[in-house]
């Protein structure tokens, strides 16, 4: 694999940002579980969702060390993450307790 950014391979910076999307997603979207009284069953399965990405970004981190590539790459996936989330909880659960009314 061409290495770029710092001797980082595109994929491991691709990958490292698309985990913490999924991270912030996931927590984006169980704060709003929890804001609105989600089953259980929901919150639970979410949180086992959090874990294993949580733990797969630190490890990378762990491993690679910080670089400004590396904290691009997880501060833009985070930025969309919680951005999809909040859009998709509003879709799905409607405007509950929003405080943007004008959407």
């Amino acid at each position: 694999m061409e290495t770029l950014f710092l001797g980082f391979g595109l994929g491991v910076l691709a990958v490292a940002g698309l985990a913490m999307f999924g991270f912030v997603f996931l927590k984006a979207f169980q704060q709003r579980n929890v804001a609105f009284d989600a089953p259980v069953w929901v919150v639970l399965l979410l949180s086992y969702g959090m874990s294993y990405s949580e733990v797969y970004v630190i490890s990378v981190i762990a491993t690679l060390g910080f670089s400004p590539e590396l904290g691009f790459a997880i501060g833009t996936g985070s930025g969309w993450g919680a951005v999809t989330a909040m859009a998709l909880h509003r879709k799905i659960f409607g405007k509950q307790g929003s405080k943007n009314d004008d959407d």
